[in-house]
């Protein structure tokens, strides 16, 4: 009777630390991750409540790709990074 909500199955148990660091060099949803998760590659909770605000804005956009007119993941990062953030 445990329910866990997780993106991308990436679901991952945060009880004892709270946070999971990433050691993979796979593609990334960098569209959808949190600034902290971007640069330090550390997932917390408050990194998938930015996640699910991002989902949140694609269900209200009725699918509309977030960040628009934002076209390569490392011009995103350096956006996010210099305190842009969507509407």
């Amino acid at each position: 009777m445990v329910c866990k909500v997780s993106d991308f199955g990436l679901a991952r148990d945060v009880i004892d630390s709270r946070e999971y660091l990433s050691r993979m060099e796979s593609p990334l949803p960098i569209r959808w991750m949190a600034p902290e998760s971007i640069s330090a590659s550390v997932y917390t909770t408050k990194s998938d409540v930015w996640s699910f605000g991002v989902l949140l804005w694609e269900i209200v956009t009725l699918g509309a790709t977030p960040y628009p007119g934002i076209t390569s993941g490392r011009e995103l990062i350096r956006e996010i990074r210099s305190g842009y953030r969507m509407e």
